[in-house]
């Protein structure tokens, strides 16, 4: 049996990347703000593990003492952007595959990957 808590989550995860790309990487390139460490020579996946590690950093502080929740980013806000990394970092680690076809499209209901035609 599914959880629907947990399907909950991932809607809300989903919803959280949407709104936080409109502020970070508007445009067609929504890994953008992730790019732009590499012209300090830093891969967009080196990047996304780095904020994964500050994120695991604030949520060991915050378990350990919540109190030290002075900016308004409790402990599920902590999971809930370690989570959306965990995500990023795959598309990131994906998308060299993906680059070699024609078209991919996601179905958030189904969960299928259907990809068409391969690029020449």
């Amino acid at each position: 049996m599914s959880s629907n808590a947990f399907k909950v989550l991932l809607d809300e995860a989903w919803d959280l990347h949407v709104n936080k790309s409109k502020g970070y990487s508007p445009g067609a390139d929504p890994w953008k703000n992730f790019r732009a460490i590499e012209e300090a020579g830093i891969s967009a996946t080196d990047g996304c593990l780095t904020r994964m590690s500050d994120k695991w950093s604030r949520l060991i502080s915050l378990w350990k003492q919540p109190e030290n929740d002075t900016v308004g980013e409790n402990i599920r806000d902590t999971l809930m952007d370690l989570a959306a990394y965990s995500y990023i970092l795959i598309c990131l680690l994906e998308e060299p595959t993906l680059d070699k076809f024609s078209e991919i499209v996601y179905t958030r209901d189904s969960g299928l990957t259907l990809i068409k035609g391969e690029k020449k």
